[in-house]
């Protein structure tokens, strides 16, 4: 990999600029772009190109995060999922349904992205770029107001838990093995989204009567990873 922090380090920064923005606008019109490709559409040199970005993995990773930056800002902005006088459920489904209009949209870059990052063979070092993991942060936002009332161990297990009914993984489960259509799918993660939401306000409701009577919540003690695990 080219170490953009020496020499020309303007210079080499739009180069690499121009070879991933030509690979989004190729990944846009559907296509997997190669390396040489990529510096056709950027009008690079072929060598220059594999110098910035050794294989195509390496370049896919870095388009594939960028498109779904782009894709996000444009869906979600800086402001909050809903309206802030709105129930949490309410304020998750919103982000729900925002994120798979933003999947189904752009499924093939997300399949792509997948892909990649599964790949054992590949890391950091080859120039793969870690998920960044909006949706824990969007969905860390729509609860924020409920994160005292659940505790922070509930509160974790339940963002964890709503991280399944998001993104591209979500959408292998449902549209590859149960072969569901894009709204027979937004439709499973949003009752699922919602049913988990209910669910945890309920407990924590419960655990807050049962400690004002003088009884103790075991399971609420415990951490999220071993809450509900039996002994």
């Amino acid at each position: 990999m080219l170490n953009l922090d020496r020499g020309r380090i303007n210079q080499k920064r739009r180069t690499r600029a121009a070879l991933v923005t030509a690979a989004v606008g190729l990944i846009r019109q559907g296509n997997t772009p190669s390396v040489a490709e990529a510096a056709d559409a950027a009008q690079v040199a072929k060598s220059t190109a594999y110098s910035y970005f050794p294989t195509q993995e390496a370049l896919l990773a870095q388009a594939t995060v960028d498109l779904a930056a782009e894709e996000w800002t444009g869906r979600f902005g800086t402001s909050p999922a809903s309206g802030p006088d709105d129930a949490p459920a309410e304020r998750v489904d919103a982000v729900i349904r925002r994120m798979h209009a933003l999947l189904i949209a752009n499924e093939a870059a997300f399949r792509t992205m997948l892909r990649v990052s599964l790949d054992p063979r590949l890391g950091e070092a080859d120039g793969i770029p870690r998920r960044p993991g909006r949706r824990i942060m969007v969905l860390e936002e729509a609860l924020a107001d409920t994160r005292e009332q659940l505790r922070e161990d509930r509160f974790n297990r339940l963002l964890a838990a709503l991280s399944l009914c998001t993104g591209i993984e979500a959408s292998v489960v449902l549209r590859d093995i149960w072969s569901l259509q894009p709204d027979e799918a937004e439709a499973v993660v949003r009752w699922a989204a919602r049913a988990l939401v209910r669910a945890s306000l309920e407990e924590a409701s419960s655990s807050t009567t049962l400690s004002e009577g003088g009884l103790d919540d075991a399971e609420s003690s415990l951490p999220a990873s071993r809450a509900s695990h039996p002994v």
